[in-house]
């Protein structure tokens, strides 16, 4: 099935000025986070692409999947991220006497 099937455009909120500025926000902080030496990207190009294909199409219920999964993904990463620091100075502070 092709993806253009279930694109049409609906729910101008979304895909309107303000939309397609948290849009971008949303877009620049994913492709930042792209940077990071994770094992895989897929998690942060998903959202991209559904709001990519949705500005296109002007489609506000891609553009909403998108934005969900976009602040999930980013939520998870800096999630990790943090515990992953913590544990690291906890480490760091053990065996190192500090």
């Amino acid at each position: 099935m092709r993806i253009e099937r279930l694109l049409r455009p609906r729910f101008a909120l979304l895909t309107g000025p303000i939309g397609e500025r948290l849009m971008g926000v949303v877009c620049l902080a994913l492709a930042l986070l792209l940077i990071v030496p994770i094992l895989v990207n897929l998690p942060l190009v998903v959202p991209i692409a559904l709001m990519s294909l949705a500005l296109l199409e002007r489609d506000g219920v891609f553009a909403g999947i998108g934005l969900a999964v976009g602040v999930l993904v980013l939520g998870a990463v800096i999630g990790l991220g943090w515990v992953s620091i913590q544990e690291g100075l906890q480490l760091a502070g053990k065996y190192l006497g500090m």
